[in-house]
């Protein structure tokens, strides 16, 4: 599984952003397109069960709407 925004079809995304940080604060993975998504690994190695920060910026719709969002993703086995 990953972990990735839902975006719509037809969306136009003009400049996206995802940032997962561990508990310590640290990036372990980042991606510039929103058809990407974190699969729970950190250089290739499967990181440990818990929670991880993660934040999304990007500008998308017909407006180019500015949407910023952060939160909690629980990782699972």
């Amino acid at each position: 599984d990953l972990f990735r925004p839902i975006i719509q079809p037809g969306c136009n995304v003009s400049h996206f952003i995802l940032r997962i940080f561990n508990r310590w604060g640290q990036m372990v993975w980042m991606s510039y397109s929103p058809y990407e998504g974190w699969d729970g690994t950190f250089q290739g190695v499967p990181q440990e069960i818990g929670d991880y920060m993660y934040m999304i910026e990007l500008t998308a719709g017909t407006k180019g709407k500015q949407t910023f969002r952060k939160g909690d993703v629980t990782l699972v086995r």
